[in-house]
C-alpha cells in the first residue's frame, strides 16, 4: 500500500483532542462516530505517554457522548485481546472490523509486504469471533496483484469461502 509512504510519520492526536472533536460533532447532531486512520489499531505509540486504541474507545464510552462508535481500518498484525474484549464489552463500540485480508495466498502476501500470512489471520478471526460472538467482520481483497496466478487466486476464493465474511471490498 502506498498510503503509508504517502502520508509521512504516522502520528496520534491526543484523547482529550478527539473528545473535543467529538463533542463538537454531537453538539452538531451526531449519532455515531467513527475514528478512521490508516492502521487505526496502532493508535497512541507516538503519544507520550503512550496509549491505545482500546484505552480511547475505553475513554469515549465512559463519557457517554455518543450511541454508536466505529473505527477503521484495522491491520491484522496489530489486532490484539485487548482491543477485542473492548469491543464485546463497550456499549457504543459497534460490534464490527474491517480487517483486510488483501489475499489468500501466503506467497502473495509476502510480496505485498503484509506481514502475516494465512494462518496469522486466520488466529485474529478467531480472536474476534471468540471474544466478540455475532461481530460482523468485512474486509479488503486485491484481485489480480502483479504476477498473481490462478492458482493463488483459487487460494484466495478458498479463504473466502472459509471465512465467511459479512462484506468483501
Amino acid at each position: 500500500c502506498i498510503v503509508p509512504f504517502r502520508r509521512g510519520p504516522e502520528e496520534s492526536r491526543s484523547i482529550e483532542e478527539i473528545i473535543s472533536e467529538i463533542e463538537s460533532r454531537v453538539d452538531e447532531g451526531a449519532r455515531e462516530i467513527i475514528l478512521l486512520g490508516q492502521i487505526i489499531n496502532r493508535y497512541g505509540r507516538t503519544l507520550s505517554p503512550s496509549t491505545s486504541l482500546s484505552t480511547l474507545l475505553e475513554t469515549i464510552d465512559s463519557s457517554q457522548l455518543v450511541p454508536r462508535l466505529r473505527f477503521l481500518t484495522a491491520h491484522p498484525r496489530h489486532m490484539d485481546e485487548n482491543l477485542a474484549t473492548a469491543m464485546s464489552q463497550l456499549a457504543s463500540v459497534c460490534e464490527e472490523i474491517n480487517l483486510p485480508v488483501q489475499s489468500g495466498d501466503d506467497l502473495v502476501l509476502k510480496r505485498m509486504g503484509r506481514g502475516y500470512n494465512t494462518d496469522f489471520y486466520r488466529e485474529q478471526i478467531h480472536l474476534l469471533r471468540t471474544e466478540v460472538p455475532g461481530i460482523a467482520i468485512s474486509t479488503d481483497i486485491i484481485v489480480g496483484f502483479p504476477g498473481e496466478t490462478e492458482t493463488q487466486f483459487q487460494n484466495t476464493l478458498r479463504l473466502l469461502e472459509e471465512i465467511r465474511f459479512d462484506v468483501v471490498h
